[in-house]
């Protein structure tokens, strides 16, 4: 062979199993073997199903001052700075759930002659095109708008 295909194979020789002197390269990759499949147990056709967990009880309350996730920590605490910090975060969830929701809601039912008839249609006309911010709630806590009174409330976890 001509000098230039043994220098291509030195170049290329690493990638097909050559070492670079042109010899082939005697090391021998070991096959890769699947992983090992766990046994599994055997299934009966006739087993019970297992029921789903059952959900924990909730209770619907309005949606008023106390409900928000700020100021829940500062319960059991008192003094002239937590006291201050409670009063604070009640006033602001007092704007929301007292004035602006309230407010929104004589509007819209003004213009439409009723209160909004699902949980949507109250959170994309009264919340969302009112531009009202409310309240985080804690872990669990959710907001439901009760058509029937035309309210807003709050699904937690009973307690």
């Amino acid at each position: 062979m001509p000098t230039r295909h043994w220098v291509l194979l030195g170049l290329l020789g690493p990638g097909l199993g050559c070492v670079p002197g042109g010899a082939p390269s005697t090391a021998i990759q070991p096959a890769q073997t699947p992983a090992a499949v766990a046994p599994t147990a055997p299934v009966e056709i006739n087993s019970p199903v297992a029921a789903p967990p059952a959900e924990p009880p909730t209770e619907q309350v309005a949606a008023k001052a106390g409900v928000g996730l700020q100021g829940q920590s500062l319960k059991e605490h008192s003094g002239v700075m937590v006291n201050a910090a409670k009063a604070y975060f009640n006033v602001r969830q007092r704007a929301v759930f007292e004035i602006q929701i309230p407010e929104a809601l004589k509007l819209f039912k003004a213009s439409e002659g009723e209160f909004p008839k699902t949980h949507d249609e109250f959170m994309a006309k009264i919340i969302t095109a009112n531009q009202i911010n409310l309240p985080k709630l804690p872990a669990g806590a959710k907001y439901i708008y009760d058509p029937e009174l035309g309210e807003l409330m709050v699904e937690r976890p009973a307690k």
